[in-house]
C-alpha cells in the first residue's frame, strides 16, 4: 500500500477505523538508518499485549456472561516512511478472528470528547446513572430512521457506554485531589489540612487529641457553636431530627428560637419497639393516623380510642416520653398547620431522597417545586365555577363553596390577597384566589 504523505496514511487509518469499527494500536516504533527513516507497527486492539499471565483459573468450565476483548487477533499493520520523500509505504494484513462492526463496537474505546464530555458533567456533581441516561438518548436517536434501517448500518459506540465506565472516569478525577497512603491516618491528617487552608468548616479528632467532655450533649453543642461562629448570620427557622435528647439539648442551648421537629419515621419506628405490632395490629393502624392528624378535637378523640387499644405498658410510656408539652408539639401534625411549600417536610429522609432522585430524573434546570404547585393549582381552576361564588357587600371579599367538602366555604379577601383555604399558606396562592381573578378580572 502507498501514500504520497503521512496526512494521506492518518486519513486513511482514520477511514479504516470508523468503517470497520475497529482500533489499530502503534505498538512499536523503530529507525532502519540507512534503509528507511522509521518503522511503525500496528495491531489490532483486540490482539492482547503483555503475553501470557501465569495465572491458572480456578473455575476454567465457567462461561463468561461478557466475552474477552483479547481474542490474540493476527491483524497488522506495517509503515514504513524514508529519506528524502514524503512516500509512506506499508504491509497490511487485514484478516480478523472476530468479527467487525457492529459487533466490534462494545470492545473498542469510547472517544476522547466523549470522555472529556463525561467528565466534565462529573466534576459539576452530576450523578453517573443520570449521564448515563443522557448518553444513550443521544445516541439512540430516532430508533426506526436510523439504528434499524438495515444490519449494515454502523451504530454509535456510546450506545454501548455502561456505568461501569462512567464509575471508572470517576475514580480517576477523585485520584487528582485525593492520594491515599499507605497508612490511612496520614491521608486523612492531609486532606483535613487542605479543606481547612481552603476556608472550610472541619472538626477533626485525631486519636492523641484528649477527648471532648462528655459524650453526649457537650460535644453535640461544641459541633454546634462551632458552626455558629462560622456562620453567624444563618439562623435555622426548623430543625428535624430523631428523638435523640443530647441533640435536642444542645440546638435548644445554640439556636434557642428554632422550632424542633422529630421525622415521623423515627417516631412510628420508635413506637413499634415498645410494643407487639402483630398482636396489636388495630392500635399500630390507629398509631400510624394519629401521628398525621391536624386537627385537635379529632387528635384527642384519637387519642382516647388509642388507650383504650394499648397496653399499659405503652401507655406510660407516650405519657412519659411523647405527651408532654414540650415533646408534643415535636411531633403531632396539628402543630404542623399554615406552613409553606419548602417547609411541609414530615420525615427527614425526603431531602436525601430529593437530592439522590428528583434532582436527576427532572434535571437542573427543571421547574421547582414552588412553580410546579402554581402550575397544578392553575389546572384545578377548572372545577369553580361562577354559582359556587357568593361576592361581599364590599366587593372585594368572597365566599366560595369547597368542592371536595360539601358544607364548608372559603373567604377569598383580594385586598389583603388571602384565602382561608388549607392550601393558600403552601405559596401564598391557590386555586380560589385564582378563581376570583379569573372570574372578576376587575
Amino acid at each position: 500500500m502507498r501514500w504520497n504523505t503521512w496526512e494521506d496514511f492518518s486519513k486513511w487509518l482514520e477511514h479504516e477505523e470508523v468503517s470497520k469499527a475497529i482500533e489499530l494500536w502503534r505498538v512499536e516504533e523503530k529507525t532502519g538508518k540507512d534503509k528507511y527513516a522509521s518503522r511503525f507497527l500496528y495491531v489490532c486492539s483486540r490482539h492482547g499485549t503483555g503475553g501470557v499471565k501465569p495465572y491458572t483459573l480456578k473455575n476454567p468450565h465457567w462461561i463468561r456472561k461478557i466475552a474477552s476483548k483479547q481474542s490474540n487477533c493476527q491483524c497488522f499493520l506495517k509503515v514504513k516512511t524514508y529519506h528524502n520523500t514524503s512516500v509512506v509505504l506499508a504491509n497490511y494484513t487485514n484478516a480478523h478472528n472476530h468479527p467487525i462492526g457492529n459487533a466490534n463496537l462494545p470492545y473498542t474505546c469510547i472517544s476522547k470528547a466523549t470522555r472529556e464530555w463525561i467528565a466534565g458533567r462529573l466534576r459539576d456533581c452530576v450523578e453517573p446513572k443520570y449521564i448515563l441516561s443522557r448518553i444513550h438518548q443521544d445516541a439512540m436517536g430516532n430508533e426506526d430512521e436510523l439504528y434499524f434501517e438495515s444490519d449494515s448500518h454502523l451504530r454509535n459506540r456510546n450506545e454501548f457506554i455502561t456505568l461501569a465506565n462512567i464509575l471508572r472516569i470517576q475514580k480517576g478525577i477523585r485520584a487528582e485531589t485525593i492520594r491515599l497512603d499507605s497508612d490511612d491516618a496520614h491521608s486523612i491528617q492531609k486532606w483535613v489540612t487542605k479543606l481547612r487552608s481552603q476556608g472550610h468548616l472541619v472538626i477533626y479528632k485525631s486519636c492523641s487529641d484528649p477527648p471532648l467532655p462528655g459524650s453526649g450533649t457537650e460535644t453535640l453543642t461544641f459541633y454546634l457553636k462551632t458552626l455558629h461562629a462560622c456562620h453567624p448570620d444563618v439562623h435555622p427557622d426548623y430543625f428535624m431530627l430523631d428523638h435523640d435528647q443530647s441533640m435536642i439539648n444542645a440546638l435548644c442551648i445554640v439556636y434557642p428560637l428554632v422550632f424542633l421537629l422529630l421525622c415521623w419515621w423515627h417516631v412510628l419506628h420508635a413506637w413499634q419497639q415498645h410494643f407487639s405490632t402483630t398482636a396489636y395490629p388495630e392500635l399500630w393502624e390507629k398509631l400510624k393516623a394519629w401521628i398525621r392528624v391536624t386537627d385537635t378535637n379529632v387528635f384527642n378523640s384519637m387519642k382516647t380510642e388509642i388507650f383504650v387499644l394499648a397496653p399499659q405498658s405503652f401507655r406510660e410510656y407516650l405519657e412519659t416520653y411523647w405527651l408532654t408539652n414540650s415533646f408534643l408539639p415535636m411531633w403531632s401534625a396539628a402543630y404542623r398547620t399554615k406552613r409553606s411549600i419548602f417547609q411541609d417536610i414530615n420525615m427527614n429522609m425526603i431531602t436525601e431522597a430529593y437530592h439522590h432522585h428528583k434532582q436527576q430524573d427532572f434535571g437542573f434546570e427543571g421547574l421547582s417545586i414552588e412553580v410546579r404547585k402554581r402550575k397544578d393549582v392553575i389546572l384545578r381552576l377548572q372545577s369553580i365555577t361562577l354559582n359556587d361564588i357568593e361576592a361581599g357587600n364590599n366587593h372585594h371579599t368572597f365566599s366560595i363553596i369547597s368542592c371536595l367538602q360539601p358544607g364548608v366555604a372559603y373567604t377569598v379577601d383580594m385586598i389583603a390577597y388571602t384565602c382561608n383555604c388549607p392550601d393558600f399558606p403552601l405559596i401564598n396562592f391557590c386555586k380560589h384566589v385564582c378563581a376570583i381573578q379569573h372570574l372578576f378580572p376587575r
